[in-house]
């Protein structure tokens, strides 16, 4: 019975100190600003297509194909960025 009892006041004396650790709510707290050192992800720029790439469909396909897929990347970089 002594042991239940016991068991009991420890319980009652730990909600006793409960709010000790929390931050006294008249303080302000402060904040502050660091800068973004990374910079923003930028799209690649267009290809520009020879005479010779526009002339051969399977060459002009590959270079608008390999396009797609950079600014996919650069847009999915730029999501992860923000």
């Amino acid at each position: 019975m002594e042991k239940f009892a016991n068991g009991v006041n420890e319980q009652v004396e730990a909600l006793e100190h409960v709010h000790w650790p929390t931050p006294d709510p008249t303080a302000k707290p402060s904040y502050q600003v660091e800068p973004f050192d990374e910079p923003e992800p930028q799209l690649p720029t267009e290809p520009r297509l020879s005479l010779f790439d526009r002339s051969l469909p399977w060459r002009r396909k590959a270079i608008e194909q390999r396009y797609s897929t950079d600014v996919v990347k650069a847009l999915s970089e730029h999501d992860a960025w923000v």
